[in-house]
């Protein structure tokens, strides 16, 4: 059963990433290179996946916790520039779902 779950769960991130226009420049794990937008908040969402990528390896926690912050940036910057902010929240969700799933979290502890 907890498989299914994870499995639907990362199957809903991946349609919503297939479906979402890719305006930031995105290589690797989650490496933003390029973010043509002036906004702050997705300058900033950018930033936090960028941490994220290059911790996951050395401390999911802090990985986790930069992909929540940019999740949230990205959110607050969708009413204002969807084009370059829904991409990187699909991002940042797809990036939680991994680390969960690669991490053996609990979520709900």
């Amino acid at each position: 059963m907890k498989e299914l779950t994870s499995l639907c769960l990362i199957s809903s991130t991946l349609a919503l990433v297939a479906c979402s226009p890719l305006t930031a420049r995105i290589e690797g794990r989650g490496l933003v290179t390029k973010v043509s937008s002036a906004n702050a908040l997705i300058k900033s969402a950018a930033a936090e996946l960028t941490e994220a990528a290059r911790l996951s390896d050395k401390d999911p926690q802090a990985a986790l916790r930069h992909c929540l912050g940019s999740a949230q940036q990205s959110y607050k910057a969708l009413k204002d520039d969807p084009k370059e902010a829904q991409p990187l929240y699909n991002l940042a969700l797809e990036k939680m779902f991994g680390l969960l799933a690669e991490h053996s979290f609990n979520p709900w502890e």
